[in-house]
């Protein structure tokens, strides 16, 4: 696999569509709920019927810099999310691989980056790739949660170890959102 989604849509798309008896559950966000961890912030808040992500990323390397961007899953384009891959910085390799991490990891499957140049053949996909990459694992993140959610997530230097934590908060409040069945809405 190359560190993206895309070859996981490609399997799903070739499948065959059933349809279900029962309507879709979705968590729909009822009020704000925010979390802070040092630098990090996320929060989630009510939206009509979409699933939409504002992250805002900010490195010191000066490839991967500063990004921001959006995306309403409900209408956008999602190809460059789905195409973006995970990455990580060359000075970081051997501290992942002395805790035991990304065993199978090359360039094939991560963008590797050191500090003037994205290592792997060929660059980078899009221009937003960094920040579309932890979109694409925010998102993953919240269907983990077994719903999918009707919100507006604003993250600001995220990643999977804020996103456990901000939905384990989230759904221990009970008030902040409520279980809808709905059956005529598609959110990619």
């Amino acid at each position: 696999m190359d560190g993206s989604a895309k070859e996981f849509l490609t399997a799903l798309r070739k499948s065959e569509i059933t349809k279900q008896n029962k309507k879709r559950k979705y968590l729909k966000v009822l009020e704000k709920v925010e979390l802070k961890h040092k630098e990090k912030t996320i929060s989630l808040e009510p939206t009509e019927l979409s699933f939409e992500v504002d992250f805002y990323l900010n490195y010191e390397n000066k490839i991967i810099g500063k990004q921001k961007n959006s995306i309403n899953f409900h209408i956008d384009d999602l190809r460059d999310v789905i195409e973006s891959r995970t990455f990580c910085l060359f000075e970081d390799i051997e501290l992942i691989k002395k805790k035991g991490l990304a065993k199978g990891g090359s360039l094939d499957n991560a963008i590797v980056v050191d500090e003037h140049k994205v290592l792997n053949e060929g660059g980078l996909r899009n221009k937003n790739e960094f920040v579309n990459h932890k979109i694409l694992d925010l998102a993953g993140d919240f269907l983990l949660s077994g719903y999918r959610v009707l919100g507006k997530v604003s993250c600001h230097q995220g990643g999977h170890e804020l996103t456990n934590k901000f939905l384990r908060k989230f759904l221990s409040l009970k008030s902040s959102y409520k279980i809808v069945e709905i059956e005529d809405i598609v959110i990619s």
